[in-house]
């Protein structure tokens, strides 16, 4: 019997590479994703900052044009941590996107993984009939040789 070969096996390889390619992008955009929110965080860290230079200001003598200054730097980093907000959430809705095409893209390279198998399951039980209708003829023929 001859070699058992899948006659889907090149659409299988390229549903494994472009579930590669899927995880790929998912990685990246995980990435991405994870800067967004290093950048947030560390917007968050420079607005406590200058609440507290701005909460000094408040000590002893009271300095407007600082207090302005830093009430404006204040809204400032305010604005930018809303702005950088929206860019976590853009961010985590790619991430999102990126898994649902990885998981599709996984179920899809699946159907003909599960595909193959069952036809190597096929082949094998096939093989086995024949290997065993062999051994069946060659002790058919043996037994007629040693009773004619």
């Amino acid at each position: 019997m001859k070699k058992f070969s899948f006659r889907l096996e090149r659409v299988l390889r390229f549903k494994a590479q472009i579930e590669e390619q899927k995880k790929l992008l998912l990685g990246e955009r995980n990435v991405i994703l994870n800067k967004e929110k290093n950048l947030l965080a560390g917007l968050f860290d420079k607005k406590t900052r200058y609440m507290e230079i701005y909460s000094s200001l408040f000590q002893g003598k009271i300095d407007i044009r600082g207090l302005k200054s830093a009430h404006s730097y204040v809204n400032k980093v305010k604005e930018d941590i809303s702005t950088q907000g929206r860019q976590v959430v853009k961010a985590e809705k790619h991430v999102e996107d990126a898994k649902i095409e990885v998981r599709d893209s996984m179920r899809d390279r699946k159907k003909y993984d599960n595909l193959k198998t069952r036809k190597h399951k096929e082949y094998d039980f096939d093989a086995g009939k024949a290997e065993q209708k062999e051994i069946d003829e060659i002790a058919s023929r043996t037994w007629k040789r040693i009773f004619p």
